[in-house]
């Protein structure tokens, strides 16, 4: 239930789809309000890689 962008092994974008979380190292586009909690913003956390560990 998570999963990760990767471009030549660099993280782009990960998601928690049982936690609606998502980051995004360009913030882009906006989260949507009627799928997340986290929908101010989902700011790339180095942390979230972690996640898919």
């Amino acid at each position: 239930m998570k999963a990760g962008l990767f471009i030549n092994r660099y993280p782009h974008a990960i998601f928690d789809f049982t936690a609606k979380r998502g980051y995004c190292r360009t913030n882009f586009p906006p989260p949507s309000k009627e799928w997340s909690s986290f929908y101010e913003n989902h700011e790339w956390d180095d942390n979230a890689v972690d996640l898919l560990r």
